[in-house]
């Protein structure tokens, strides 16, 4: 890898460190006014949680300084094109960017708009943000022109940070704000000043536009030059600079993924507490998990994603470990990413890892890489279907993934769980070895996720009572990392708290589920997609117990002549031969086995080729709105024809069975 670090400190960089060690630790210590409720906890976890509570009442920022002060100054926190930027590089900038936002008038509390990619100045900002008090709202530019226009206009602060790879998208709306607002483009190699050591390679997947980006620029008269900002905080009193904030104040507003159907996802409130509880219980004598310490985890997800914020960013900063940067957010670019960042971790969805795969299998010019450093591969934001892991497990064997810690190639993938709402409260690491200890208590499927030690999970049966171990139900969870609510949608928050029989309550997790004897989470299907008598995820996995032949299966809801239907949407394993007739037959027979004949005729197959697969969202999860609107099609085929006519027994209508896993 190609890696310098970036430059030596000038006497005004060593100066702004010295003022940042001033004022950051002259912050006030004092506990939380308002405490997490700990009453439900075990006396291990409220021990954590109040100690939280009275020691940590901090901004974000300060829990990364106490985290990293005494060993990791001089450390990496940040990798980006081949340059090294240590944590001493990310408290100057941060604090830079801070003394700039302060003497243009942002005030603490305020809002400011940032619709930027991965780059260095994502963390550069949240960090000032941190050092204010402020709070940042992190968009992306192919939401709902006018969704986000209320959005700007409700900011009250008035700088748009927008990144140059997003500004065409994004000038169409910025032409239509206010005119006090003010928009700051940070070029994405701004932090190299031009010196990017993979440019090559990277201006093969993205390369500005630039006669697009100057037309763009020329319809923007509120434009102000980055340059120009940061000079402008020089002279700002230092004293002036550091707000007090503490756990329950509010830090990050982001975005749901949208890959259920809109452009207008939901907004997420989050405060200090969710990042600064979540670092504290990566702690591995907490977690039993391996510390992130001076490893590397790719950054891949999009920033308007609370996910990559938490898990790419804060999450790595408060282990001491380091974040690589990845801006552009194409699964065709992830084997050329790894290959830059050496990766300790990597977290995306599996729709990306399948695209990944079948892309390195492909191109001749993958054929000799391989993934060394990558020992925790990961998938987050989708279920990884029994069929998907295996072959994945088998390609990463094959791609020598971890070797350069195991020798040999042992590691597979790990699962983390949960949602922007709730965080990754769940995960299992390398799930595949889980296997032997679940069929030693009678678990034929693919491990559950364990929790961490401040998440209280249940599954509720309609009538709000908690369902038994192993019986599906509605998932719902709390924890301090939760939260706050949703911006400016009421109605969205109403559905959110759920109320128990025993009047406690909990967030909706929105998804059906089960929990084992080991607190083991198993999260299903989607509620609000699951529209008929027989939750979509119980065909999928019936259908996919063929592992051999189906490599995945996502169904949905449709409509024929106005009656309710399911679509199955099926891709058969990679590298093996597929007689359809066979495999359709099989999948035709557990469905009436596991349900009833009856869904049979309620029941369309739809094969997609390896090389069709399934469209995805812009964040790259497998769109349901794709695959539901293309309805009932002419690649549909009905499964009650594929039973052997001899053995077609009487219609069962009305006794729908739906077992229990």
């Amino acid at each position: 890898m190609k890696q310098k670090q970036i430059k030596k400190y000038t006497s005004e960089e060593k100066k702004l460190f010295e003022q940042f060690v001033k004022g950051i630790e002259s912050l006030p210590k004092v506990p939380c006014g308002e405490p997490y409720d700990v009453s439900d906890y075990d006396k291990k976890n409220q021990k954590v949680l109040q100690e939280i509570d009275q020691n940590r009442n901090h901004p974000w920022i300060k829990e990364v300084w106490n985290v990293n002060r005494n060993t990791h100054l001089d450390k990496p926190a940040i990798k980006y094109r081949g340059h090294i930027f240590t944590y001493r590089d990310f408290f100057i900038q941060s604090y830079r960017y801070a003394k700039a936002l302060k003497a243009n008038g942002v005030k603490k509390g305020q809002e400011f708009v940032c619709c930027i990619e991965n780059v260095p100045e994502f963390p550069f900002l949240m960090g000032a943000a941190s050092i204010i008090g402020a709070k940042v709202n992190l968009v992306s530019a192919d939401m709902d022109k006018e969704y986000l226009k209320e959005i700007i206009a409700n900011a009250d602060a008035p700088y748009i940070f927008v990144s140059d790879k997003n500004f065409v998208e994004f000038a169409p709306t910025l032409k239509e704000v206010d005119s006090n607002k003010k928009v700051i483009i940070l070029p994405l190699e701004y932090s190299l000043h031009g010196d990017n050591l993979y440019r090559e390679l990277t201006e093969k997947y993205y390369k500005l536009d630039q006669v697009a980006f100057e037309q763009a620029k020329q319809e923007i008269s509120n434009l102000v030059d980055i340059d120009e900002f940061l000079n402008s905080g020089k002279s700002f009193d230092d004293a002036k600079v550091f707000e007090s904030t503490g756990l329950n104040d509010e830090f990050t507003i982001t975005y749901t993924s949208g890959s259920t159907s809109s452009n207008r996802p939901k907004g997420l409130v989050h405060c200090n507490r969710s990042y600064i509880t979540m670092g504290r219980y990566h702690d591995p004598k907490l977690s039993g998990i391996p510390s992130m310490k001076d490893r590397t985890m790719l950054a891949f997800v999009r920033t308007m994603s609370d996910t990559d914020f938490m898990s790419a960013v804060s999450d790595l900063f408060l282990q001491s470990g380091t974040t690589a940067m990845e801006p552009i957010n194409d699964s065709k670019f992830v084997l050329d990413s790894i290959a830059m960042n050496k990766p300790s971790v990597a977290i995306t969805s599996r729709s990306v890892w399948l695209d990944v795969m079948k892309r390195q299998r492909s191109e001749p010019r993958y054929k000799n890489l391989t993934f060394d450093d990558l020992i925790a591969p990961m998938c987050i934001g989708e279920p990884l279907d029994a069929g998907e892991e295996k072959q994945l497990n088998r390609w990463l064997r094959s791609m020598k993934s971890g070797v350069a810690l195991t020798k040999v190639p042992i590691a597979c993938m790990s699962l983390a769980g949960g949602d922007s709402e709730h965080g990754g409260i769940f995960l299992v690491m390398y799930r595949a070895y889980q296997a032997p200890k679940m069929k030693l208590f009678g678990i034929h499927e693919p491990a559950g996720m364990g929790t961490y030690g401040m998440v209280q999970v249940k599954a509720l049966r309609p009538d709000g009572t908690h369902c038994d171990l192993m019986e599906p139900g509605q998932l719902v969870a709390n924890s301090p990392c939760t939260m706050e609510g949703y911006r400016n949608n009421p109605k969205a928050e109403k559905e959110f708290w759920i109320t128990d029989a025993n009047g406690k309550k909990w967030a909706n997790l929105n998804t059906f589920g089960y929990i084992d004897r080991f607190n083991n989470i198993y999260v299903k299907g989607r509620m609000n997609l699951s529209k008929g008598d027989i939750p979509n995820y119980q065909i999928a996995e019936s259908i996919l117990k063929d592992t051999k032949k189906i490599m995945s299966c996502e169904v949905v809801n449709s409509e024929v002549d106005g009656e309710p239907v399911y679509v199955a949407h099926i891709e058969p394993q990679i590298d093996t031969s597929f007689d359809e007739d066979k495999v359709l037959t099989g999948a035709a027979l557990r469905c009436r086995s596991n349900f009833n004949e009856d869904l049979l005729n309620r029941l369309y197959f739809r094969i997609h080729s390896n090389e069709e697969s399934f469209e995805l969202t812009p964040t790259l999860k497998r769109s349901f709105k794709a695959l539901t609107d293309e309805g009932v099609s002419e690649k549909c085929k009905l499964a009650s024809d594929y039973l052997p006519k001899e053995k077609t027994s009487q219609s069962t209508r009305g006794k729908t069975l739906i077992l229990k896993p």
